[in-house]
């Protein structure tokens, strides 16, 4: 059967105008029907329907006034692309969304556009094109460290093709690094921004100074200039509902976890007590955690249902069950007003042991699972991440959300300080434990099997992991896309100081099929979802070429460091990219059994786990071999050579 690219755009276009693909894409025949296109059309399986449906189409960029820009002040904001953007989900940019509702309450007048190119997956060139159609005063966008090169090239180019735009530097990055961001920016909003932004866009149409408006920095002969951050607004009822009408809604992929269907984020609370390293939330949010009231979080959702007809949330607080009142309020209210929906929350393990008791108030308001930050299994590791929280409370944590029947989700992380080989086993066991007796938890997993892959630690400027990193790991960072918790940017010295020993004699052809679909699962940048079938083919070949020598070098007798040295030269591959593979290698095949540490935990019973690559997977990554010249019987001839 053929199908012409076109054709499958217009075939899917159509479906997604009659909301067809909307009632389907959750289910069997969902995932089938799109694996189909993506065969038919030699597309990788990793690339999204909804990149097929925007390739060739206008970006959406929506406005307060549409065409009033010449007779309005006009503020533009903008969400930037994601390095491998088309592995990310469409997040709703939450803060955005409230920068305009907020400056639309204050400012009626002005015309507000939103341009979020991560959702549309734009490029440099078409969000350079995007913005250029209109006339815009100020242009003001949030990013990370990830994207300040994006930021800083996007802000010299507004320069260049219009002047008199004012460009203004928001988010995480530009408020812990100003310095940074003020290279290309003309103002920085630090810290909580919607009053500070107001207040800059109200001085700026007026012409009027800025120097005393909170929360601001900006160059003065040369000189960064650092307002006094802005006290945190004590009543957060008085931000506007996020303003989603200047969103494309219908084009972010954000499936509930567990049970699917689309999600909208909703934030009850901001802000975080605690103090883990690896973590912004202490210098953004001071420490301090204030609440909204119950029935504004009840209203807004009641507008989402309304507007939009999505009955399914995610809060985003940091600790949902923090304040039990708050909770309770939040509960009752949701049970009385019979909104019948379906959520999941964010907590940390002893909040869900202390308030065990509200749990079955939340299982009858809809929550269907909580979401616990276990970060690690190691025991060292919580020492050096300044969690505070023993690996015993979150046992303790799923022991409770399972008697209460909400499903007990979980986050964690890969390369943390302190982290040895045992570590991984000890985590895989963990999660095994959280998911046992459960259907497969969907949409919430990156494989359809029990392997797990967390986020890969990374020390954002200004953190406190930033400031001890050097003694506790080795930093693979080359540039600022380097630091991104999809990308191995860091190797804590107790992984590369561990000594892996093999507890099998030899790899078998399931073992092969596990690595190379992990890697092409976890190693965002290198398998980005836009490559072509000869891309993909070549760099999993280089996967399988790695794998052998590395096994085999696992003797007892050698370093984690010492066997990506040898693979550098003996692969002629460079040093960073041995790294990177050698250590997940570690962490795959630790999770497995496959390796244990030679010289910690010695006792500790390790046993082969049984993982099985789906029959289809293993097809699609014996396409790509074949693609390269390796079929399965070479694979095969391969492993038992060996």
């Amino acid at each position: 059967m053929r199908m012409s690219k076109k054709g499958a755009i217009r075939l899917l276009e159509r479906a997604k105008q009659k909301a067809l693909w909307k009632r389907i894409r959750d289910t069997s025949f969902g995932y089938w029907f799109r694996s189909a296109v993506l065969w038919m059309l030699r597309i990788p399986e990793t690339a999204a329907l909804r990149d097929l449906l925007l390739e060739g189409r206008e970006p959406i960029l929506k406005m307060q006034y549409p065409g009033e820009n010449t007779s309005r002040y006009s503020v533009l904001l903008l969400q930037l692309p994601l390095p491998a953007n088309r592995r990310h989900k469409r997040i709703i940019p939450l803060g955005i969304a409230y920068i305009a509702s907020y400056l639309l309450k204050e400012m009626p007048e002005v015309n507000v556009g939103v341009l979020d190119a991560q959702c549309q997956s734009l490029t440099y060139h078409q969000v350079v094109k995007a913005i250029a159609r209109d006339k815009w005063d100020i242009v003001g966008f949030s990013y990370w460290t990830v994207q300040a090169q994006f930021a800083e090239n996007l802000s010299h180019a507004i320069r260049s093709m219009s002047p008199q735009t004012i460009i203004v530097h928001g988010g995480v990055h530009p408020t812990l690094q100003p310095e940074d961001a003020l290279k290309s920016a003309d103002y920085c909003i630090r810290f909580e921004g919607e009053q500070s932004f107001v207040e800059l866009v109200q001085a700026l149409s007026k012409g009027n100074p800025v120097k005393d408006i909170a929360g601001v920095a900006y160059k003065e002969d040369g000189k960064v200039i650092a307002n006094p951050p802005r006290p945190l607004l004590k009543n957060i009822d008085q931000l506007p509902f996020p303003a989603y009408h200047l969103l494309p809604i219908e084009e972010y992929n954000m499936p509930l976890h567990v049970v699917g269907g689309e999600r909208m984020p909703i934030v009850g609370s901001r802000g975080c007590p605690y103090e883990c390293s690896f973590c912004a939330s202490p210098i953004l949010w001071q420490k301090k955690v204030r609440f909204r009231s119950a029935r504004n979080i009840i209203d807004e959702m009641k507008m989402v249902i309304d507007r939009y007809g999505i009955k399914k949330f995610h809060f985003w607080d940091d600790n949902f069950t923090l304040n039990p009142r708050y909770v309770e309020e939040v509960c009752r209210l949701i049970v009385e007003e019979k909104l019948g929906i379906q959520w999941v929350c964010l907590d940390r393990a002893e909040h869900v042991n202390r308030n065990r008791d509200l749990l079955p108030l939340m299982r009858e308001a809809g929550c269907i699972g909580v979401e616990i930050g276990l970060e690690s299994a190691n025991p060292d590791t919580f020492i050096h991440i300044h969690k505070n929280q023993a690996i015993g409370a979150s046992r303790e944590a799923i022991k409770n959300l399972r008697a209460a029947g909400l499903k007990p989700l979980y986050t964690c992380m890969a390369f943390n300080p302190g982290e040895t080989i045992v570590g991984y086993y000890l985590q895989k066991e963990f999660l095994d434990c959280a998911q046992e007796g459960y259907q497969w938890f969907d949409y919430f997993h990156p494989f359809p099997y029990p392997l797990y892959i967390g986020q890969f630690a990374t020390a954002y400027p200004g953190t406190r992991f930033y400031e001890e990193i050097d003694d506790l790991c080795l930093q693979l960072i080359e540039d600022a896309e380097d630091r991104y918790h999809h990308r191995i940017n860091s190797i804590p010295y107790s992984l590369l100081n561990d000594i892996p020993m093999r507890t099998v004699q030899r790899l078998n052809e399931e073992h092969y099929f596990i690595f190379l679909d992990a890697v092409r699962t976890g190693f965002w940048t290198a398998f980005p979802g836009n490559s072509s079938q000869e891309e993909l083919a070549t760099k999993l070949y280089d996967v399988w070429r790695f794998l052998f020598p590395f096994f085999k070098k696992c003797d007892g007798s050698l370093t984690v460091r010492q066997i990506a040295l040898h693979l550098s030269e003996y692969l002629n591959i460079p040093l960073t990219k041995s790294l990177r593979l050698t250590a997940y290698a570690v962490y795959i095949f630790a999770q497995l059994g496959l390796i244990r540490s030679a010289i910690y935990y010695t006792d500790y019973p390790i046993k082969e786990k049984d993982v099985r690559v789906p029959p289809a997977r293993k097809r699609e990554i014996l396409h790509y071999l074949s693609i390269v010249r390796i079929t399965r019987k070479n694979l095969l001839s391969d492993v038992r050579r060996r």
